[in-house]
């Protein structure tokens, strides 16, 4: 085979790393150091149809790069990476599959005199097989042995090197001594190259988890200043709105004053036995009954699910939200109340929550508002809050109690046991929806009037 003369084969070379740049959107950045060609050959049978190792000189590299800046100016970001004894691995598949064949490809190898130590090297305790005549070569490395049956025999574990350092010549010969082999060399991944973009190979560890969870956080960091400084953002709408609620919820427990969303809390403290659950008799006599009760929660679910609607129009002030649901008749009336007490308003009048209610396109109902203002006249708004925040602690988020099986039926077999289960999962998750806190938004539209901060959900 006739050798190619030093110009062809620079030319053959320029046309390869231009059709490799043309070709493969990927590639990775590598160090070549204490890589021996053996291993070289090794590393590209392992990559084989996956990827392809290019050396070089990095003049030649960075000339190719350079005169193929036209087709693509973003590899113009490799120049500043293509420094020492460096190569390209091009490739087409998964970066991190890739990543994994070129750390596999790995030969140990002994530490020689004046090298680098990429990791920290410890000699463990142990009996060795050198004689007595050694011991002052140990003595000078600090190194604390006795002699066991002729040998030398080493106490402690030693930690003789640690990573950066550069290796002496009498650590390099007592590892010989021990047959230690304690470096393992091959392809260091420097950078990675995707379509434009040059980044730290330690990117490729970051996962889609790891990405949703430092997002939400800083959801929760901007949930958070929201509510402490009392500007309302697509974050805090769901606390401020939950908030809100649950303040026209505790005045409603607190007065006889009622909308839908309440009436289940109500009845509760009312009659907590009521919501008690029984175990059923015989399984034979309860399947009617569970089915004819699937029936009505589910109605009773759809309700809920109509009366919530979705169709909101808030008003945040100063933190308090004040709400209209299209299919709710007495809320808006609570929450224009404290609204006008919030403006200043100690004993708010009837034309002052018909203005309230008015400014977002909602007619008013005299005999409701007639009915709010003389349910709270006389008294402390947030007294009559904590009133009835403290009466809402005692009920169950699930919105049922346990209550003694009956009497009568001598227990119900374990079938029975399974459903009530899941009858208990299925009342606790309609109840939360009951209590109105499983809020959805898609779009928010702020605008701005005076001091009252309106807010759009569409």
């Amino acid at each position: 085979m006739v050798k190619e003369d030093k110009a062809t084969w620079k030319s053959n070379y320029f046309i390869k790393i231009a059709k490799l740049l043309d070709d493969y959107p990927k590639c990775f950045i590598v160090n070549a150091d204490n890589v021996g060609s053996k291993q070289m050959q090794q590393i590209r049978a392992a990559l084989r149809e996956q990827a392809i190792v290019l050396m070089g000189k990095n003049t030649m590299m960075r000339k190719a790069i350079r005169g193929h800046l036209e087709n693509n100016p973003a590899l113009e970001k490799l120049l500043p990476h293509i420094v020492g004894n460096v190569g390209l691995v091009f490739t087409k598949g998964d970066l991190i599959e890739v990543r994994s064949m070129l750390l596999a490809n790995k030969v140990k190898a002994p530490a020689r005199a004046g090298a680098i130590a990429p990791v920290d090297v410890v000699v463990p305790k142990q009996a060795t097989t050198l004689g007595p005549e050694k011991t002052s070569f140990f003595q000078a490395l600090q190194i604390t042995t006795k002699i066991t049956k002729g040998c030398i025999e080493i106490l402690n574990d030693v930690n003789l090197i640690k990573t950066g350092d550069k290796v002496g010549p009498s650590e390099s010969t007592l590892l010989n001594m021990l047959n230690i082999s304690p470096f393992s060399y091959g392809l260091v991944i420097q950078r990675v190259y995707d379509s434009g973009s040059v980044f730290e190979p330690m990117i490729l560890d970051i996962t889609d988890s790891d990405l949703m969870q430092k997002f939400m956080m800083g959801v929760r960091n901007v949930a958070a200043v929201s509510l402490g400084i009392g500007y309302p953002t697509a974050a805090s709408a769901p606390h401020s709105i939950a908030n809100g609620f649950k303040k026209l919820l505790a005045i409603a427990v607190e007065t006889d004053i009622t909308f839908a969303e309440a009436e289940r809390t109500k009845e509760y403290l009312a009659d907590p036995s009521k919501f008690a659950v029984a175990a059923p008799v015989a399984a034979s006599s309860s399947a009617p009954a569970e089915t004819k009760k699937e029936e009505a929660k589910k109605e009773e679910s759809e309700e809920s699910d109509d009366d919530m609607g979705f169709g909101f129009v808030i008003h945040l002030v100063f933190g308090v939200t004040a709400f209209r649901v299209e299919r709710l008749k007495k809320m808006r009336y609570v929450a224009a109340y404290m609204l006008a007490t919030l403006g200043g308003k100690t004993a708010p009048s009837a034309a002052d929550l018909e203005k309230i209610l008015g400014s977002v396109g909602i007619d008013a109902e005299k005999d409701k508002i007639t009915k709010v203002i003389s349910e709270l006249k006389g008294k402390n708004l947030e007294e009559v809050i904590e009133e009835g925040s403290k009466k809402l602690a005692s009920v169950p988020s699930g919105g049922a109690v346990a209550a003694p099986a009956a009497g009568g039926g001598g227990g119900a077999p374990a079938e029975a046991k399974e459903e009530k289960k899941e009858e208990k999962k299925e009342e606790s998750e309609e109840s939360d929806d009951d209590m109105g806190f499983g809020f959805y938004f898609q779009n928010t539209i702020f605008i701005y009037r005076d001091k009252t901060i309106t807010f759009q959900i569409i």
